[in-house]
C-alpha cells in the first residue's frame, strides 16, 4: 500500500477512536451518579489500567529521582562538613599542643602565626605576625610542639622575618640528649630538587652514636636554650681525616607544615634548661604524634561505646525489674 493511503487509514482510525471516546464520555455523563461509579471502576481496571500503571511508574520514577538528588546533596554536605571538621580538629590539636608547651616553658614565650612569602627564592624564609613592638628580637628561637623550627633574623615594628632549619644559613650548636657528644647542626641543600637535610658535624671520630639517638640544642652560643629537640640520628654521613664524623639527622619538625609556633620574647633567659619539657614519649614527628592521638581517640571512643552499651543493658534490666515490681503491687 502506498504510504499516503496508509497515513490516511491511520488518521481515520485515530478519528474513529476519538469519536468513540467522546461518545463513551457523553454516555457516562448522562448516567446517574450511582451508575457512573461502577462503570468508571470497570474502565480503570480494564481499558485504562495500562495508562494508569504507566502514570504511577512515571510519578514513582520522578519521586525516586528527587530523593536521589536530595540524598546526593546531603552526602555532599556531609562530606564538606567532615573535611572542614577534620581540619578544625587538626588545628585545635596543634593550638592545644602549643598552649601546653607554652605553660611548660613558662613566661617569655609568645604564640605566633607563621606565614610564607610564597616565592621560590624565599621558600626557607618565614614571617611571623608580631614584631619589635611586641618584644621580638633577632636571634629569637622559633619552636613547635615537635621541636626547633627556625630562628628570627630581623624584627620590624609589627612583624618579624625568620628562617626555618632548611635555610642555607641555619646553624645550631647541638648535642646528643644525654649530653655526651657535641657538634654543630647545619642545613645542607638536597640534590636534584630533593628536600634540604640536616647534618650534625664536628662529632669526634671515636664517638659511636647509634641511629635513632635524639639530638637537641646544647645551649652553647646563647642563641637557643639547652634541650630543644632537633632530630634523630639517621645514618653516618662522612668521616673526615680520622678525627671527626658527620651524621644525617631526621628532623622532628616538618617546616613546610608549620603554621603556628612559639617565639622567645626579648629578655627571655635562653640559658635555661628545657630538656624536661619534652619527655621520651613526646619526642615525635608531627605525623607520628597525629597517629598516636588518633589511636588514642579511637580507643576512647571504643571505651565510650562500651560504656553506652553497658548503660543501655543496665537500663533495660532495671526497667524490667521496675515493671515486674509495679505489676505485682497493682494486683
Amino acid at each position: 500500500m502506498p504510504p499516503k493511503v496508509a497515513d490516511e487509514n491511520g488518521a481515520h482510525r485515530e478519528f474513529r477512536g476519538a469519536l468513540v471516546v467522546l461518545a463513551v464520555a457523553f454516555i457516562l455523563l448522562q448516567l446517574p451518579e450511582g451508575g457512573q461509579a461502577p462503570l468508571a471502576s470497570l474502565l480503570r481496571g480494564t481499558a485504562l489500567r495500562p495508562f494508569l500503571a504507566l502514570q504511577e511508574s512515571r510519578v514513582a520514577a520522578a519521586d525516586r529521582s528527587a530523593r536521589v538528588e536530595e540524598l546526593q546533596a546531603q552526602i555532599d554536605s556531609l562530606t564538606v562538613d567532615a573535611v572542614s571538621r577534620s581540619t578544625v580538629v587538626a588545628e585545635n590539636r596543634l593550638l592545644r599542643g602549643l598552649l601546653d608547651l607554652s605553660s611548660e616553658l613558662g613566661p617569655g614565650w609568645r604564640a605566633v602565626r607563621v606565614l610564607r612569602p610564597g616565592t621560590a627564592e624565599s621558600r626557607s624564609t618565614l614571617l611571623v605576625d608580631i614584631g619589635r613592638r611586641d618584644g621580638i628580637a633577632p636571634r629569637a628561637p622559633l619552636i613547635t610542639r615537635e621541636g626547633l623550627a627556625g630562628v628570627i633574623r630581623e624584627a620590624m615594628p609589627s612583624q618579624a622575618v625568620g628562617m626555618d632549619w632548611s635555610h642555607p644559613d641555619f646553624r645550631a650548636s647541638a648535642m646528643t640528649r644525654d649530653g655526651f657528644w657535641f657538634g654543630l647542626v647545619e642545613s645542607r641543600p638536597g640534590r636534584f630538587q630533593e628536600a634540604s637535610r640536616l647534618l650534625l658535624s664536628g662529632v669526634p671520630f671515636n664517638a659511636r652514636v647509634d641511629a635513632g639517638t635524639v639530638v637537641v640544642t646544647s645551649g652553647l652560643g646563647q642563641a637557643f636554650p639547652r634541650g630543644i629537640p632537633i632530630g634523630r640520628i639517621a645514618s653516618v654521613a662522612d668521616s673526615i681525616g680520622g678525627w671527626q664524623k658527620s651524621y644525617w639527622l631526621e628532623p622532628f619538625v616538618e617546616v613546610g607544615s608549620v603554621t603556628h609556633a612559639l617565639v622567645a620574647l626579648e629578655g627571655t633567659t635562653l640559658r635555661d634548661e628545657v630538656t624536661e619539657t619534652w619527655t621520651e614519649s613526646e619526642l615525635l614527628r608531627a605525623e607520628e604524634r597525629a597517629r598516636r592521638l588518633e589511636a588514642l581517640d579511637d580507643s576512647l571512643q571504643a571505651a565510650r561505646d562500651s560504656v553506652d552499651r553497658l548503660r543501655d543493658s543496665l537500663r533495660s534490666l532495671t526497667g524490667d525489674t521496675v515493671t515486674s515490681a509495679g505489676g505485682g503491687g497493682s494486683e
